[in-house]
């Protein structure tokens, strides 16, 4: 199963709905290439998992690392900003 996204733009905050299986290879690709983008047009940025159905290692780890990448003192305009993960 494919991993499929949607993004909207709430209060200038924007939300990824993610669905489908996040597994290493094209979906974590995916995943991450979207993060880096999206990291360029705004700090504040929401991953809404509710509607993923697996998640292997490889897609943990991009995860983590998109999380890093946000973490970032370069990338980081003021504390406790960046991503987030809903269930």
């Amino acid at each position: 199963m494919a991993l499929n996204t949607t993004t909207s733009r709430i209060d200038g905050v924007i939300v990824v709905y993610l669905s489908g299986a996040l597994f290493f290879g094209e979906e974590s690709t995916s995943l991450r290439i979207l993060g880096k983008d999206l990291l360029n047009k705004s700090r504040q940025i929401v991953l809404d998992l509710g509607d993923v159905t697996h998640i292997d290692s490889g897609g943990l780890g991009t995860l983590v690392a998109l999380y890093m990448s946000c973490d970032s003192p370069k990338l980081q305009t003021r504390p406790n900003t960046g991503w987030c993960l809903v269930e």
